[in-house]
């Protein structure tokens, strides 16, 4: 008499148990990565868009709407929350311009600090109320050259040389940082710490 193959009911459920023992140890360090990753793309994409502009104005590209470019930027709107930012394109140096990419938000991030002109007072953007900080800054690129333009609002539109902004996660000890000197007209980004690369 042959004997039928397969499992028992007893092995079945044995395997189960250990395959849920498994993924309720694995599961938290899932979410926890897929936190970390979702927090860095959003740095990414932001220090990208930096890039996007700088490089559009390099190649003096046209608008969307088929207008000669002078200048690209990035507007970064602080004061919303979540932090939003987008690209604009302008064919005039006021306020003729067109959104070049749909408002980001940075969901996972907080800016913890804003360091204008290396060596100013850093404006803390949470934790005190005393220190002033911006609704918004502004990263403009020229087309056809290599320097920037740094403007952020504090009761009025003010000039700056450089930038660090220091992006915290909001529920992890993971910064990143974000440097831009009009000057070299070119970012860098720090995707692991505080400082400055190449600042």
């Amino acid at each position: 008499m042959l004997k039928s193959k397969g499992f028992t009911i007893i092995e079945i459920l044995t395997t189960i148990t250990i395959m849920a023992i498994v993924a309720s140890i694995a599961a938290p360090e899932f979410w926890r990565l897929k936190n970390r990753d979702d927090f860095r793309a959003e740095g990414q994409g932001l220090f990208d868009s930096i890039l996007d502009a700088r490089n559009s104005a390099l190649t003096n590209r046209f608008c969307s709407n088929g207008n000669t470019s002078v200048r690209w930027m990035v507007l970064l709107d602080s004061n919303r929350t979540p932090p939003v930012y987008d690209v604009r394109c302008y064919w005039d140096d006021t306020n003729s311009n067109t959104k070049e990419q749909a408002d980001a938000e940075l969901t996972k991030s907080e800016i913890e600090l804003i360091d204008f002109n290396e060596g100013n007072t850093p404006d803390p953007m949470y934790g005190t109320v005393a220190a002033p900080y911006p609704d918004n800054i502004r990263f403009s690129f020229f087309s056809g050259g290599v320097n920037g333009r740094l403007e952020y609002s504090d009761g009025g539109i003010v000039k700056a040389n450089s930038v660090k902004m220091v992006l915290g996660h909001n529920t992890t000890d993971y910064v990143h940082t974000i440097c831009f000197n009009r000057v070299s007209g070119f970012p860098t980004f720090n995707k692991t710490g505080d400082e400055c690369q190449d600042y």
